[in-house]
């Protein structure tokens, strides 16, 4: 949680991505209860591929959840003609919520036994959509800067900083900014725009770029695009980035 304070922009990110991980948490610490009475236990939580591939504030909630080790990523499951990116809740979270235990008492004792039991076959399965609220999902995004000046955090409605009085970034402009598409910003050539326009891994909108995790990595996957051309690509999203909310 400390998160929002050190990277202000990732602040609603990171409390929706609580609200994810309690719901993880709750959805195999449910389907554990139906099993106290058999002889397997359940660690893993499947979610639905389609609901995060297309969704770049999505993978960047579960990614920060994997950085914070609160969730483990392990390799993803088919199943019909949908795929499932596995995870499992931290042990501690499950424990807490008496995962391993049968309702009404906590032995520890039977919380080994459960824990030592082979895991089931499928993983709980869900849907993003049913692990948050559909308001919720279409809603993520990049919160508002701080004040380009001081960066004070910003107060909702304001015009100008509370602290050094500097107008503020006005919150069309900001989401103007955001909606920007990547290959249309100044400082790349023809090859680059034409490249970052048309490959399905890189994102479309500088908003959606700078939620992630490791653009290098991502624009590395791009045909004929190295080291040196992703940090060129890389330096003019900044470039553009520090001019447009000077």
């Amino acid at each position: 949680m400390t998160l929002k304070d050190k990277k202000p922009q990732f602040a609603s990110i990171v409390e929706v991505g609580k609200r994810l991980f309690n719901s993880m948490v709750d959805s195999v610490t449910e389907a554990n209860q139906s099993l106290v009475d058999e002889t397997s236990r359940q660690l893993y939580i499947g979610i639905d591929a389609s609901g995060v591939v297309d969704k770049p504030y999505v993978k960047r909630m579960l990614l920060l959840l994997e950085e914070a080790g609160m969730v483990y990523s392990t390799s993803a499951v088919s199943h019909g003609d949908r795929e499932y990116w596995r995870y499992v809740p931290h042990l501690a979270a499950l424990q807490s919520k008496r995962a391993f235990a049968r309702k009404g008492g906590f032995s520890p004792k039977f919380t080994g036994e459960m824990l030592s039991r082979p895991d089931e076959k499928h993983p709980v399965r869900r849907s993003m959509s049913t692990l948050l609220d559909a308001t919720t999902l279409e809603g993520l995004s990049l919160d508002l800067p701080n004040c380009l000046n001081c960066q004070a955090k910003r107060i909702e409605g304001a015009k100008y900083c509370f602290n050094c009085g500097e107008r503020l970034t006005d919150e069309s402009t900001y989401d103007r900014l955001m909606l920007t598409p990547l290959a249309s910003i100044p400082g790349l050539t023809d090859w680059q725009r034409d490249k970052l326009s048309k490959w399905e891994s890189v994102p479309k909108t500088v908003g959606e770029f700078i939620a992630l995790q490791d653009p290098g990595t991502t624009l590395r996957t791009i045909r004929g695009v190295g080291k040196i051309r992703a940090k060129t690509i890389i330096d003019a999203v900044q470039s553009f980035l520090d001019e447009y909310l000077s």
